[in-house]
């Protein structure tokens, strides 16, 4: 049976979800902003992706119960990726590779064509089992260098090695989110200490710590606006906790806390606990919500899991790209593992010459079925909306897509 093609309202009724405006309706931000990649994911056209994440450690400095990393290096029975990018001089020259990326090709949006200029917009300094501060120094140096040439710079930590010499770099980029999930010390050590209360104290404490530092040498600043974000993954252990954790972050000067569910399916909500969690998140958002510190919900708490594979075809891997701790160029964050397919080495060629070279169209033939089962919460939702977008062009036209967009935009 061939695929349904949807029409262009069912598109927008299941994908773009109108009156969403949070910065996690992936789809719309899609449609809105990186329109003319989007045409070219659709027509398997490599062009610089808009985002990269750069992975410089493999080691971590805690132990996450719900580690996603873990468990799909755990179920794929491999190590962990070398630390190349460890040494600063290494991560330099992929970072200096990622700046000089640019090519001019065409585009079509709002009815035009013509030619524009294609870069890497953002770069992420994160780890799919390791924390990017295990190697500080490269870390950094490669955030500085990105900054100093205008190129916006995340970090996500979880905040241990976030100490005073972290805080300049850190509030001149564009943001930061710590991954906390807890609310208290016990909790801490429970689901990130392997149950060692000493040390889940002494950690927690750390964290907010550099937290309230960072927000005070940000508010003294000029011009440092990164916006800071607080990631808490809702769990059974954790959930009644949510209050507290929210006011004390919105009085340390977190702009963000962002709710997530476990993807590795560990430590999942019940029923009555979702239902009490929400009404928790309601008390948070009618006492604590204002235009300084918002809450997003990253994740439904019930329905449908978010990384359950709906798609056959993967065209994220044109919009994002993720260089591992080992240099290599990989696909998504989730396959940055030994054996992993990777498109050639960032620290050995210039970054433009691995992402155009022939590796690219060979591994996207195989896209998803060679991935782990789990992929991201992004490549879940925009994948099957990309799939509906290309079935809905192959039978209306590129004009008849782009009527659809500005349906969709307004």
């Amino acid at each position: 049976m061939p695929p349904t093609i949807l029409k262009g309202q069912e598109i927008i009724r299941r994908f773009v979800r109108p009156g969403d405006n949070t910065p996690m309706n992936y789809e719309r931000h899609l449609v809105q902003r990186q329109w003319p990649r989007v045409i070219k994911a659709l027509q398997g056209k490599v062009v610089p992706p808009y985002e990269v994440e750069i992975q410089p450690s493999s080691a971590c400095n805690i132990s996450c119960i719900w580690c996603i990393g873990e468990s799909i290096q755990n179920a794929n029975r491999v190590i962990r990726l070398p630390n190349a990018l460890r040494k600063p001089q290494d991560m330099l020259k992929v970072v200096a590779g990622i700046v000089d990326y640019k090519v001019r090709e065409s585009y079509t949006e709002n009815g035009a064509q013509g030619m524009r200029d294609y870069r890497i917009e953002t770069v992420k300094f994160s780890g799919f089992i390791g924390d990017p501060l295990v190697a500080k120094e490269a870390t950094l140096a490669g955030m500085q260098y990105l900054s100093q040439n205008y190129v916006r710079v995340g970090l996500f930590t979880n905040g241990i090695l976030m100490d005073e010499t972290t805080w300049d770099s850190i509030a001149n980029a564009g943001f930061l989110h710590l991954s906390l999930d807890a609310g208290s010390p016990e909790t801490f050590a429970y689901l990130k200490c392997k149950r060692d209360l000493a040390l889940g104290e002494k950690y927690f404490d750390l964290i907010m710590h550099n937290l309230e530092g960072l927000a005070a040498r940000k508010a003294k600043s000029s011009g440092a606006a990164a916006d800071l974000n607080v990631g808490f993954i809702l769990n059974p252990y954790n959930y009644r906790e949510l209050p507290a954790i929210a006011h004390r972050l919105k009085e340390l000067g977190v702009n963000y806390l962002r709710l997530k569910i476990d993807i590795a399916d560990q430590l999942t909500l019940s029923v009555p606990q979702i239902r009490e969690a929400k009404e928790l998140i309601g008390e948070v958002r009618t006492k604590l919500v204002s235009p300084g510190f918002k809450l997003v919900e990253t994740h439904l708490l019930e329905g449908p899991p978010d990384e359950r594979r709906c798609f056959s075809r993967c065209y994220t891997h044109f919009l994002w790209g993720t260089v591992g701790s080992d240099g290599n160029v990989y696909p998504c964050d989730h396959n940055t593992y030994p054996g992993a397919p990777h498109y050639g080495n960032a620290i050995n060629k210039p970054f433009q010459e691995v992402w155009e070279g022939p590796m690219h169209a060979l591994i996207s033939r195989g896209l998803p079925s060679i991935c782990p089962p789990t992929c991201s919460p992004f490549a879940t939702r925009v994948n099957p909306f990309l799939e509906a977008l290309k079935r809905y062009q192959r039978k209306h036209g590129l004009d008849g897509l782009e009527n659809l967009r500005q349906t969709i935009v307004g």
